[in-house]
């Protein structure tokens, strides 16, 4: 009975893998992911299992994240809105990391994991080249969502989708399986395809600098300084060269070329210049909030913090205002303990993602290390995003994390 119950609870986690992405939700904002990653861990109990949980570092990051926007909600003007980061970042430490942690117990299944994103990664290319023949390219600064809310949603999906498929691809070819790697890898050129639609600046500098460092480190085989740097030194005028080319025959796509000038000129619908307003109020709001925050999404009862024209107008102006900086919201949303568990967490993944390139890694390792750079690129970018709550986000990172116990395994 405890094997059945075992082998329900792995199937159920495919499943949460491969939904997670999408971010189907119901109406009380619990998405169809989140069920099958609830069967996980009912199974996962009933079969007598001992669970496997994150180590000291990585649990208490966590658990202070969770206590610092949990007691925010005392300055919170909105209880409600502020309650949802708390309840659902519960769900993930409860939930999501112990299944992670107990299921992925071997190289065979983070193999297993990536062939199911990349599943994903087909709807996802499926639907794009659907949506390219029925709609197309309607205005040059058309960005495309496809079934998500918000171009910038689809970006960062795609993005770790997109790398993590790739890596999968060159894994296969070097087990000697090239034909379905090479299909792998024109998904993943689909991929590249998908975010450059989205015009969204924060998926592109994700896609284009993760393509970078792979080529920097030979896909993370090659440790040493010295060749790293000659490479760098060698790409520079390369890519500026093709780029200034591109740009010369008119091949950059124009979307791309007026996101950038909205950019440099603060014009992109006011959201460059509002961030730079929001960090404004934010880091002066600190002098009140710094202990216990302003609670999730109540950044709002930071108002008098607005000293300027356009600070008061952002405030006053904005239904929902919040700083764009996943490394400072958390100071700001939910004090110093909810502040230091993020940097206490970012801080470690990255680490141990630059520890483990340090050390060397071998083919075997490849996928793991395909979550560990996806995650530290994405939480690097992030300072122009938001802090999340998707489970999709949180589950790639605690597969990270689990790759790191495999890869320390093998040194020793």
């Amino acid at each position: 009975m405890n094997n059945i119950h075992n082998k329900i609870a792995r199937s159920s986690f495919y499943a949460a893998t491969f939904s997670a992405p999408f971010f189907f939700f119901l109406p009380i904002n619990f998405g169809i992911s989140d069920i099958f990653f609830i069967i996980s861990a009912t199974f996962l109990v009933l079969s007598n299992r001992q669970l496997v949980f994150p180590d000291r570092l990585i649990t208490i990051s966590l658990l202070l994240i969770l206590f610092g926007f949990s007691v925010s909600m005392i300055n919170s003007q909105d209880i409600v809105e502020a309650m949802k980061f708390p309840l659902q970042f519960l769900f993930v430490i409860v939930i999501v990391f112990p299944v992670v942690f107990t299921l992925i117990d071997s190289w065979k299944e983070i193999y297993r994991h990536t062939l199911v994103l990349s599943g994903s990664l087909l709807i996802h290319v499926s639907y794009g080249i659907y949506f390219y023949f029925q709609v197309g390219i309607t205005a040059d600064r058309h960005r495309w969502t496809l079934f998500y809310s918000n171009p910038n949603t689809l970006a960062t999906i795609v993005f770790f989708l997109t790398i993590i498929t790739l890596l999968l691809a060159i894994y296969l070819y070097f087990e000697e399986r090239k034909l379905f790697g090479m299909v792998l890898l024109s998904l993943s050129l689909g991929g590249v395809f998908l975010i450059i639609r989205t015009l969204s600046r924060r998926g592109m500098i994700a896609i284009f600098a993760s393509l970078f460092l792979l080529y920097l480190i030979k896909l993370g085989f090659s440790n040493r300084f010295y060749p790293v740097a000659i490479r760098f030194a060698a790409a520079i005028p390369t890519i500026a060269i093709v780029g200034y080319l591109l740009y010369t025959v008119g091949f950059l796509p124009e979307g791309l070329l007026i996101r950038l000038e909205e950019t440099l000129n603060y014009s992109d619908d006011g959201s460059t210049s509002a961030r730079i307003v929001q960090h404004q109020v934010g880091l002066r709001s600190l002098s009140e909030f710094w202990l216990l925050g302003t609670g999730y999404n109540n950044f709002a009862v930071a108002a008098n913090h607005a000293i300027t024209p356009e600070e008061v107008a952002y405030m006053e102006g904005t239904s929902s205002p919040r700083v764009h900086n996943s490394w400072v919201i958390p100071f700001i949303e939910g004090g110093i303990f909810a502040g230091l568990g993020v940097l206490l967490l970012f801080g470690t993944l990255i680490v141990r993602t630059l520890r483990t390139w340090a050390s060397g890694i071998g083919r075997r390792e490849l996928l793991g290390f395909s979550y560990a750079l996806t995650s530290s690129v994405y939480l690097l970018i992030i300072v122009f995003a938001t802090l999340s709550n998707r489970r999709f986000y949180w589950l790639m990172i605690a597969i990270a994390f689990v790759g790191f116990r495999f890869i320390a395994k093998d040194d020793d």
